[in-house]
């Protein structure tokens, strides 16, 4: 299982990039948030990977901090959220600010991001209310994971 790329940026699309690995072009679908964060084309990225292997393709899934991957390992268990819905969800706003539209039960706040209906926002904060309470705690105030 692919966990982290290290390499230099060569393209990006609207959700891909591909990261050069000592000649190993890797296609990786990343979050808006994500995309926002990466350095200009031929610049040296480091992501965090999710990869997902199903009956036929392997897709890998990036993110820039911890925090988001975190937050993105949490929604992937609520059920019909699978990677490339929460990748769209992640997209929607920092991992910090969804985190805490699911623990304040923000369901309005929720819908008002791509690929959420209401149905998924109420599962979302039914599922993960208190584990994204736990995640706030354990951020700190830049979001990033306390050490």
């Amino acid at each position: 299982m692919i966990a982290r790329l290290s390499g230099t940026l060569v393209d990006r699309s609207a959700a891909d990039v591909v990261i050069d690995c000592n000649g190993v072009g890797y296609e990786v679908r990343c979050s808006a948030y994500t995309l926002n964060q990466l350095p200009a084309l031929g610049e040296r990225v480091v992501l965090r990977v999710y990869t997902h292997a199903s009956e036929n393709s392997v897709s890998l899934f990036g993110f820039f901090d911890a925090a988001e991957r975190a937050l993105f390992d949490h929604l992937i268990t609520v059920k019909n959220v699978g990677p490339t819905t929460a990748s769209t969800i992640l997209g929607g706003s920092t991992p910090r600010d969804i985190a805490t539209l699911i623990s304040r039960e923000d369901v309005g706040g929720l819908t008002r991001i791509k690929g959420v209906g209401k149905k998924t926002a109420e599962l979302l904060v039914v599922e993960l209310r208190e584990k994204c309470e736990l995640l706030l705690l354990s951020w700190n105030a830049s979001g990033e994971v306390r050490a």
